[in-house]
């Protein structure tokens, strides 16, 4: 499978996903599943993040494929729009597993958001920390005794990143 037939393939499943999402009733209760809305929003990051494309390329196979309309909506923040999703003001939001579970379970910086799911874990999320050649750092350890400042993005990345931290023996 070359890797155009293998992206077409993803993008395929994941508009199975959205409509799936979109039309699933509560599995709690045995009721006549719901009509596709005609009009869906999709919310995501800011304009040109590796989420805010792969928004963008779920909102043109549905779009092309059924008759709804979806669009994405860009936000600043996880924190901004998932509080939406919970009250259902959205349709969908696409974001990191991380964020979802703490905005679900009520961690900081999220009060508990009990009406999202997940339908699809994406690729872990990594971090790295970078320093010149000629610092002579080589491990995170060598950091030991020097000022490190986390330039942080997400709501729990400043977390994993304390954490890495405390795993070399660091007092963040």
């Amino acid at each position: 499978m070359s890797r155009k037939e293998f992206a077409t393939a993803l993008i395929a499943l994941l508009a199975g996903l959205f409509l799936v999402g979109t039309m699933a009733s509560d599995l709690t209760a045995a009721s006549a599943p719901r009509p596709l809305p005609k009009l869906a929003t999709i919310a995501t990051t800011s304009p040109g993040s590796t989420l805010a494309i792969f928004a963008s390329g779920i909102a043109k196979v549905v779009g092309d494929r059924t008759e709804m309309s979806p669009r994405v909506q860009n936000f600043s923040s996880y924190v901004t729009y998932i509080p939406m999703l919970d009250s259902g003001d959205l349709e969908m939001g696409v974001t990191v597993s991380t964020e979802g579970l703490y905005a679900w379970k009520g961690l900081e910086p999220y009060k508990k958001n009990r009406n999202i799911r997940l339908l699809m874990a994406g690729p872990d999320l990594l971090t790295a920390y970078l320093t010149t050649k000629a610092s002579g750092i080589r491990t995170v350890r060598d950091l030991k005794g020097k000022r490190v400042s986390l330039v942080v993005t997400l709501a729990t990345m400043k977390l994993w990143g304390e954490a890495q931290l405390k795993a070399a023996g660091l007092d963040p």
